[in-house]
């Protein structure tokens, strides 16, 4: 579950820097501290196994990516891997059902309501058991 967690942190800092999910970081970004997260549509079950798939999917990028841009030699050559993760990550949330804005959403509603938590869990947990993660 910790890993899980830890993915899920570092998959949505992934998204919030990219392009396409700008406006929706922005947005977030004008909203006082004090101000209540804003409602979003009920998460399905499967918008739910669509997020644990992504965040998988977007960890795995991540850890890709990582020795790369440790290796770069230049400014240039770390901003082209971080635009070429960027667009894996995005791809990555779409091919497994979601906008990167409703995966940002979820992130965030995840983070803030301990039920909708719990369900991502339990099937990131179910996804680990299967596959002996």
């Amino acid at each position: 579950m910790t890993k899980f967690k830890t993915m899920s942190a570092i998959a949505s800092l992934g998204l919030l820097m990219g392009a396409a999910a700008a406006p929706v970081a922005a947005s977030q970004a004008q909203q006082p501290p004090a101000q209540a997260q804003p409602e979003i549509a009920p998460v399905s079950d499967a918008e739910v196994e669509s997020y644990v798939q992504s965040v998988q999917a977007v960890g795995e990028i991540i850890e890709d990516v990582q020795p790369q841009l440790q290796q770069a030699q230049s400014e240039d050559q770390v901003s082209q891997l971080q635009a070429s993760a960027q667009e894996a990550m995005v791809a990555a949330v779409v091919e497994n059902g979601l906008t990167p804005e409703r995966y940002n959403e979820i992130n965030m509603a995840a983070q803030s309501d301990p039920a909708l938590g719990q369900r991502i869990s339990q099937v990131a947990n179910q996804h680990m058991e299967s596959t002996g993660q």
